[in-house]
């Protein structure tokens, strides 16, 4: 980050989360050091042990700079104030050879010694712990990190494919000494990459989740665990894929999620013309101001969602009727959000559980426009709906069905 440690992410709906690494790193767009020049640790050498010297053999992994250490917990500090709450990256694989941070316990996987990582997530939890609106994220896309993989297996594996790792000690050593230090609990997860973590181990809270989406209910079911998107690649226009969304690719991404019943994050990577790569300031890496379409889209959402019955009362399940696909989420007899992603002309839709003599109002949600519009009062169930007449064929169309009490009333032309 241009002025301490890189953030990375931005909300999560309906929580307010933000991501955030204490330790440095290096990848495309962020290749510079920390203009703050402030690092975890202290240095030996007295020349510095940034760039120009490098090496883990600078860093006393034993001895923390409390400067930096201060500037963090005023980074969380000025969170707190506004509400948000920060889940703290503690381990990376970005360190690119340059500080070490990433395999303090050497680049073996098969002799990799975790005493200098413990050392510091006992401190890391002793300073910040305190701070209500912290989260812990063991690690961004465990699986990366080469010397902490031992008996992860799947080495071959790619976006999508679904493995889960096959073993992952040196993690399950880091959780038992996270879990075993904080005395409230703090929520805690750890972020794939190709590879999943075995998510129902008991010293995690919750499902953190790249790609592998299709997996959303399964993970749900199999773990009883709540599901956060937390990286659904990020509305830019950078050259790759990850960072290519359209504003409405990453609206999608949040009714598409919440008719899974899962928390969604956004980011940014909107190039600026004129500035050299890795002075650019793209939010995904070094925070700043948000400069997206999306953004506006997603506050409506959360403004939404205050209308919606509470989480514990809803359960998402698929949706399928001919050729429309999708998800719904639902409060039996009350409620239901139907995401529709890939349909027909005509879309038959009812309010699973409606008692007998009970209607509904069907209203299609218009996210792109920020509208509503009443599709059907008082009706009887099933609807069926026109797509061609009430959406926009290049984007998912939302609709809402909600009870209402009393005798049935006239339908519009659907």
């Amino acid at each position: 980050m241009a002025s301490g440690p890189p953030i990375c992410l931005v909300v999560h709906t309906p929580l307010r989360l933000i991501s955030a690494h204490p330790t440095a790193h290096r990848y495309v767009y962020n290749r510079e050091d920390p203009q703050s020049g402030l690092y975890p640790y202290k240095c030996r050498k007295q020349q510095g042990c940034s760039r120009s010297t490098g090496g883990t053999d600078g860093w006393d992994f034993r001895s923390f700079d409390p400067t930096f250490w201060s500037h963090f917990e005023s980074l969380i500090a000025s969170l707190q104030t506004e509400g948000v709450v920060a889940d703290l990256i503690l381990f990376h694989p970005y360190d690119d050879g340059q500080w070490g941070f990433d395999c303090m316990g050497g680049r073996d996987p098969s002799a990799y010694n975790i005493s200098n990582d413990a050392h510091y997530l006992r401190y890391a939890v002793a300073r910040l712990a305190a701070f209500s609106n912290v989260w812990w994220s063991m690690a961004n896309e465990f699986d990366f990190v080469g010397c902490k993989r031992a008996g992860v297996g799947h080495e071959h594996a790619w976006w999508g494919t679904s493995f889960v790792a096959e073993a992952s000690p040196v993690w399950d050593e880091l959780f038992a000494v996270l879990a075993a230090e904080d005395p409230y609990p703090r929520e805690r997860s750890i972020h794939n990459g190709p590879v999943l973590y075995n998510h129902s181990r008991p010293w995690v809270s919750h499902v953190s989740l790249q790609a592998n989406w299709k997996l959303t209910t399964k993970l749900m079911q199999t773990t009883g665990k709540p599901v956060i998107w937390d990286e659904v690649h990020y509305e830019g226009d950078i050259p790759q894929d990850w960072g290519g969304l359209t504003g409405a690719g990453m609206a999608d991404q949040f009714w598409r999620g919440l008719s899974l019943g899962v928390h969604v994050g956004h980011g940014e990577t909107i190039l600026q013309p004129g500035i050299e790569d890795d002075k650019q300031q793209l939010w995904w890496s070094k925070g700043g101001r948000l400069r997206g379409t999306s953004l506006l889209r997603v506050a409506w959402q959360r403004e939404y969602l205050d209308t919606v019955p509470s989480w514990s009362s809803l359960e998402a399940r698929n949706y399928t009727h001919d050729d429309c696909t999708g998800s719904v989420l639902v409060k039996q007899g009350e409620y239901a959000l139907f995401h529709i992603r890939q349909r027909a002309r005509n879309c038959s839709l009812s309010l699973p559980g409606l008692s007998s003599g009970d209607t509904f109002r069907a209203t299609k949600l218009n996210w792109w426009e920020m509208t509503t519009t009443l599709l059907a009062d008082k009706a009887h169930q099933p609807i069926t709906i026109d797509l061609v007449k009430y959406r926009d064929f290049r984007l998912p169309c939302n609709v809402e069905l909600r009870r209402v009490v009393g005798q049935a009333g006239p339908v519009a032309s659907l």
